[in-house]
């Protein structure tokens, strides 16, 4: 929606750090890279941190059947970094020498970014926390990953860690 993308580019001026929100399950696609070469650098961006959201999605597709969460944890987790990373690369060697870009290769390098999150997890935490019933949903996932992986946890505790909210 144009007046949309208006308003946010507007609004991108007076930023100084800058958020890129990418569903995991299509994680850095085409729009995303569009509007990291094209409008951060021309809206005068300095910082932005990668996100992956939906990150229990993520999780949810991983290949490997009968394994632990720990695995499963850790291969998305590299798996993801590893793809922002190339995407990164190639966006660098087909555009114009952007600091943004190399700072988000940086972090990226750094371990520092991409961050994953889910929003999912973080409401049955937090429902959890306060003894209040999962939507169907909610229950769903649970249910899923308990299914899916040995080791996942559906305390509070465990789904707030892995929910990564707060460190955002």
């Amino acid at each position: 929606i144009y007046s949309r993308g208006q308003k946010t580019k507007d609004f991108l001026k007076e930023c100084d750090v800058v958020f890129i929100l990418s569903y995991v399950g299509q994680f850095l696609g085409n729009e995303d890279i569009e509007f990291i070469k094209t409008i951060l650098p021309t809206e005068g961006v300095q910082k932005a941190i990668i996100v992956g959201s939906k990150f229990d999605s993520g999780l949810l597709d991983y290949k490997e059947r009968e394994t632990t969460f720990e695995k499963a944890l850790r291969n998305s987790f590299i798996n993801f970094s590893s793809h922002a990373k190339l995407t990164l690369k190639k966006m660098q060697e087909n555009s114009e020498d952007f600091n943004i870009l190399r700072d988000l290769q940086k972090s990226v390098d750094k371990g520092e970014s991409p961050i994953f999150i889910s929003s999912l997890l973080y409401t049955c935490a937090k429902k959890l926390e306060n003894n209040q019933l999962l939507s169907d949903e909610e229950n769903n996932i649970i249910n899923r990953m308990k299914s899916r992986f040995s080791g996942f946890e559906a305390t509070s505790e465990f789904l707030l860690e892995l929910a990564n909210i707060d460190n955002i």
